[in-house]
């Protein structure tokens, strides 16, 4: 039998590189999950109706869209500086992103579940700020070393928030990274910790965890969290904003 199984990365409608059905039954002796077991037993029979919910009235999952495909925003430039204190109030309503991407991104079984979050992104000479509302989640009890922080992903132990930017445009599905493509990742304890992975291609020659130059808030609510961040452009490579 398997000796693994894909607890992380699973959205509701299904993964299109396989990984959705790497659900292993049995632990490393080769004994039973007998839990797990009787759960995908009660739960099977459901799933059919659950991903066909998620995929779009003309069939295609948002997951294996081509780029044409995906609503576009774009970017506003921002009067003024925001200030990063946690607040979204002080944000335009032009740099609040469409409801459509949200909806998309979750599946419409969980979108009819949860509370709409607000997700706003502008842009300036000396960089790009972002603020967002987290729902669903709690910031306390994280516990956060140089370990736990390499795996992130792989872990229930704490949230994050992860941003991705290129300062060029993206023609099609990306592939590979290249000298623009940027990874930032907010972990919400207590200010937040905020790092850049590296890939292969990019500027980095490592992580960098935390982040140095990169500002971000963090406010807790009754159900969630609110994020602001702002990035200057000397961490962007290839910001231009005079072009």
């Amino acid at each position: 039998g398997a000796d693994w199984f894909q607890w992380n990365d699973e959205p509701p409608s299904g993964r299109g590189d396989g990984e959705d059905v790497n659900f292993g039954i049995v632990d490393i002796h080769d004994e039973p999950y007998e839990h797990m077991v009787e759960a995908i037993r009660e739960t099977t029979p459901q799933l059919n109706y659950l991903h066909a919910k998620s995929f779009r009235d003309k069939g295609e999952d948002i997951w294996q869209e081509g780029m044409a495909e995906r609503p576009v925003f774009g970017m506003p430039y921002l009067d003024g500086p925001v200030v990063v204190d946690g607040e979204l109030c002080e944000w335009p309503a032009e740099a609040k992103l469409a409801d459509l991407q949200y909806f998309e991104t979750v599946g419409i079984e969980r979108a009819e579940e949860l509370t709409m979050p607000k997700v706003y992104l502008g842009w300036r000479d000396e960089g790009v700020y972002l603020g967002l509302e987290v729902f669903d989640k709690d910031v306390d009890g994280y516990i956060l070393n140089e370990e736990s922080m390499k795996h992130m992903w792989r872990s229930r132990s704490f949230d994050c928030v992860e941003f991705w930017l290129s300062t060029r445009p993206v023609e099609g599905d990306r592939k590979l990274y290249d000298q623009y493509c940027h990874d930032f990742m907010l972990i919400p304890e207590d200010d937040g910790t905020v790092m850049q992975w590296h890939h292969g291609g990019d500027m980095l020659e490592e992580n960098l965890i935390p982040h140095p130059d990169i500002k971000r808030a963090i406010k807790g609510v009754s159900n969630g969290y609110i994020v602001e961040m702002f990035i200057p452009a000397k961490a962007l490579n290839g910001f231009e904003p005079e072009g």
